[in-house]
């Protein structure tokens, strides 16, 4: 892994530029430097097999979990005291569209071929990667993909104290999955007709400030997902 990040720090584009790049990473008398087939091989050994979802109506979806990678990303953060054991977290996830010609890239919404992975963060620091097809809805399976992610932040005894998402995130199935993991959680809601009447209907209001904005805020129970969009 390191001889990798050495070959993009010294501007290469790809493994085998770790060829062009010896000259510059042996200047470091504390760099051992393999070949490009001893990296490949050695990330090789974290790949594993895709998963495949079928939609409802019969389209294929392909997932990569790439347990081993992500742990030993987990591995990587905690051994770098980015997080410790028994930390309380804050997390983000999103889906980030990756454009690349691979052979393998589905054509995407955002009007490119790529892949669309789901990403978790803490603070910042990527804490678990999940490929996806670039086809791929965001919501679709979206609840699976978090479980996995939340067992693995809990297995190096982390507590998610708050987790926040866009819209993308908005589904039954997945705030379900999310508020059995974390304290409290902010996902941005999809338009809703029947909420903005109830939001209008609101006579108190509280004055409060966000950062360095001045908002009004109210509460409101709700009994039923809004489903209506």
């Amino acid at each position: 892994m390191s001889a990798m990040s050495d070959v993009f720090l010294c501007g290469g584009d790809c493994v085998e530029d770790v060829n062009r790049s010896e000259c510059h990473l042996r200047e470091s008398p504390e760099v051992r430097i393999q070949t490009s087939h001893t990296i490949g091989r050695a990330i090789k050994e974290l790949s594993h097999e895709d998963l495949e979802y079928k939609s409802s109506s019969g389209n294929v979806f392909r997932f990569n979990t790439t347990p081993r990678l992500n742990d030993l990303l987990m591995k990587i953060n905690m051994k770098m005291g980015l997080f410790k054991s028994g930390q309380t977290v804050n997390v983000d996830f999103d889906h980030v569209f990756v454009k690349t010609e691979k052979a393998d890239a589905k054509y995407s919404y955002k009007q490119a071929y790529g892949y669309f992975p789901g990403v978790v963060s803490i603070d910042g620091i990527i804490a678990y990667i999940e490929n996806r097809d670039g086809n791929t809805p965001v919501k679709f399976h979206q609840a699976d993909t978090l479980s996995r992610a939340f067992k693995l932040l809990h297995s190096y005894g982390l507590h998610i104290g708050i987790f926040r998402a866009d819209c993308g995130s908005y589904s039954e199935y997945v705030i379900r999955t999310v508020d059995g993991n974390c304290r409290i959680f902010y996902i941005r809601a999809i338009h809703s007709a029947s909420m903005y009447s109830r939001i209008q209907d609101i006579r108190e209001w509280r004055r409060f400030e966000i950062g360095s904005q001045e908002t009004e805020v109210a509460s409101v129970m709700s009994t039923q997902f809004m489903e209506d969009s």
